[in-house]
């Protein structure tokens, strides 16, 4: 188990790097995007772990890939020309639509999943004030690339992603 946490933790971490330096080739952004998930994992683990009296290893493992959509805010901020009150109004409307998804799994009885969804939503609002307090503070590079909206490799993306969702819908079995 701790093997595979390792190396999930692992290939998070060198995407998260790479994509940062194809589209910033800055290690002043690399840093922030790196410290802000920093604190959003540090501060979904204490509070999980404050919360909870026995803290389950596979709560670590979701909570890992789930702050990676932290990831995302920075992002957003990184790619937007104008931070005014629209911009941080579309960020918190994003952070709360999400929060809402996880904190469905409170309703589930299944303790790990109420810890996965508390570890996750304090998390995530770590990386969102990390993102809204922190990042204001540093002048920061625009991409030195833009993302292409060419929709011929979207229809080839969209096209994979209903072919691995048919394929794993034939492949589903209950054992209740």
């Amino acid at each position: 188990a701790n093997l595979t946490i390792n190396l999930i933790c692992s290939l998070i971490t060198f995407l998260i790097i790479g994509l940062t330096f194809v589209y910033f080739k800055n290690l002043k952004v690399l840093l922030l995007a790196a410290l802000s998930i920093a604190f959003g994992f540090l501060g979904g683990f204490f509070v999980a772990k404050a919360t909870f009296l026995n803290f389950h290893i596979i709560t670590v493992l979701f909570g890992v890939t789930l702050i990676g959509i932290g990831v995302d805010y920075s992002i957003h901020y990184l790619f937007t020309a104008e931070h005014d009150k629209t911009f941080y109004k579309n960020l918190t409307l994003s952070m709360v639509s999400t929060l809402s998804a996880f904190s469905l799994l409170f309703f589930l009885k299944i303790g790990v999943m109420s810890q996965i969804a508390l570890f996750t939503i304090s998390g995530l609002i770590c990386v969102y004030l990390f993102i809204v307090l922190i990042y204001p503070i540093f002048s920061l590079p625009k991409p030195v690339r833009s993302i292409k909206t060419d929709f011929g490799y979207k229809k080839i993306i969209l096209a994979l992603g209903l072919i691995v969702i048919v394929l794993g819908v034939f492949h589903i079995r209950f054992n209740d």
